[in-house]
């Protein structure tokens, strides 16, 4: 992070509890606007990490019988909404579209929030609140399918929208309060709420999250990012992400072990090196230079937030630059092309790789 203009301040945690190794910095401004340095507490935007906080409450319900991961998504949400999601060769198959390939991006359905009519949309309106059905509804006139469900891999955001509102329609509660109930609460994650959605809730040195950038628009506060939902959402800290990471590595999210493994199951995403399972993307480090680290898994975001898992040394890392360079969907992998490799190194070293 020194030296890099582009990158106001950021958050890093690592720990390896079997070493007793425990590490957590900040560098740079909260709030370059008034000064406010970044602390190791500070909240920040979740971004795309809040994807495997979706997943997981998928897969919670999943487990208990409530819908199966191949069922189609019509069983469970309205006609009128899946209906010509997904038209492809004069074919109507939105109603097909099971769970598992919203998880795992084989749906073939458009990202909207990488579109760039979309996000022109969100520049000229900040303030607007979106409901997911509003996203849906563009994303149907404006957004056709890339291919087939099933035929192909496409990281889409608007697979997202979908999961959280089956797990609306199936609990018959907001996505927001299926967080706090089976993930926020018992896994102690008091500093993370969901943003836009629940009252804002005070981190640990503070009740104003760090603030995040694209390029050097500051979008804090900008409400039209209430597009974002069940596709990330969340304000959060490095250490309810550690929690969160840690608690999901030892099988303590789910009732069956054989659900963590369920979500831990690849596929090659056509990145070199990166591989995605149900809302938990894998990064093999060989394939990416650096050889003889084997894997990380976890999600990353757009803003640069991460939380990462490393098994071979039962390492987590955690935290975000705040800082949305506007790449492409995978400018996400940066914290894995930069801050990671210096992070897994010095990990390796002080437990002896």
């Amino acid at each position: 992070m020194a030296g890099d203009d582009s990158v106001r301040g950021g958050v890093l945690l690592v720990e390896t509890p079997g070493s007793d190794f425990f590490w957590q910095g900040a560098s740079g401004m909260s709030d370059p606007g008034t000064g406010t340095g970044m602390t190791p507490g500070d909240q920040f935007r979740s971004a795309s990490v809040g994807k495997m906080f979706c997943a997981s409450a998928v897969m919670m319900l999943v487990e208990e019988g409530e819908f199966g991961l191949d069922e189609a998504i019509g069983q469970h949400l309205p006609g009128a909404l899946v209906g010509g999601l997904h038209v492809l060769d004069g074919r109507d198959r939105g109603a097909e579209i099971t769970a598992r390939q919203l998880l795992n991006h084989t749906s073939g359905l458009a990202n909207y929030f990488r579109l760039p009519g979309f996000q022109q949309m969100l520049a000229e309106a900040p303030d607007r609140l979106w409901q997911p059905s509003e996203v849906i509804a563009y994303v149907k006139d404006q957004a056709p399918p890339l291919f087939e469900p099933g035929g192909g891999w496409h990281y889409s955001d608007t697979g997202y929208l979908l999961l959280g509102l089956i797990v609306e329609h199936v609990t018959g509660k907001g996505l927001h309060q299926i967080y706090r109930e089976r993930l926020l609460e018992p896994l102690g994650l008091e500093g993370t709420y969901m943003v836009f959605r629940e009252e804002r809730r005070p981190g640990p040195v503070g009740d104003e999250p760090s603030h995040v950038y694209l390029g050097d628009l500051d979008y804090t506060p900008v409400r039209a990012l209430s597009a974002d939902w069940a596709g990330g959402g969340l304000v959060t800290t490095s250490g309810d992400l550690n929690r969160f990471i840690r608690a999901f590595a030892e099988n303590g999210v789910f009732a069956k072990p054989g659900t963590r493994r369920e979500m831990l199951s690849w596929m090659p995403t056509g990145e070199g090196g990166v591989y995605y399972g149900l809302g938990v993307r894998r990064f093999m480090l060989d394939e990416l230079g650096m050889r003889g680290y084997g894997e990380v898994w976890g999600h990353s975001g757009s803003s640069k937030s991460f939380m990462f898992y490393w098994p071979e040394k039962d390492t987590t890392l955690c935290g975000t630059l705040n800082q949305d360079l506007a790449e492409g969907a995978w400018s996400e992998a940066l914290p894995v092309a930069g801050i990671l490799p210096e992070a897994l190194r010095e990990v390796g070293q002080a437990t002896g790789a």
